[in-house]
């Protein structure tokens, strides 16, 4: 059985955030409603990058890839520019 990491880690961290609100109640109630909520739907911590569809149409992403994510954009640290599009720009450095 294949293991999703992505899946994997939104997981743990989810019981890992769940788990200090019960180990360590919030007393203002308005509080500790906003705290459950942000796990719920936690803020994007990183800026969005482009969107993977795009990446697929300039061949840069294999077309298999939107099926195998459960995102629809990069974030702006997997800029294309960079370690994305090395590989797929025929860098005789990359590769065997």
């Amino acid at each position: 059985m294949a293991i999703n990491p992505i899946a994997s880690a939104r997981a743990v961290n989810e019981q890992f955030l769940r788990h200090q609100l019960i180990a360590f109640p919030l007393a203002d109630e308005a509080v500790s409603r906003q705290a459950d909520e942000g796990i719920r739907s936690p803020a994007k911590a990183f800026r969005v990058g482009p969107r993977i569809r795009d990446l697929v149409t300039q061949e840069v992403l294999h077309p298999a890839f939107p099926g195998i994510v459960e995102y629809h954009d990069l974030v702006a640290h997997q800029d294309p520019g960079s370690s994305i599009r090395e590989p797929a720009e025929g860098d005789e450095g990359h590769g065997a």
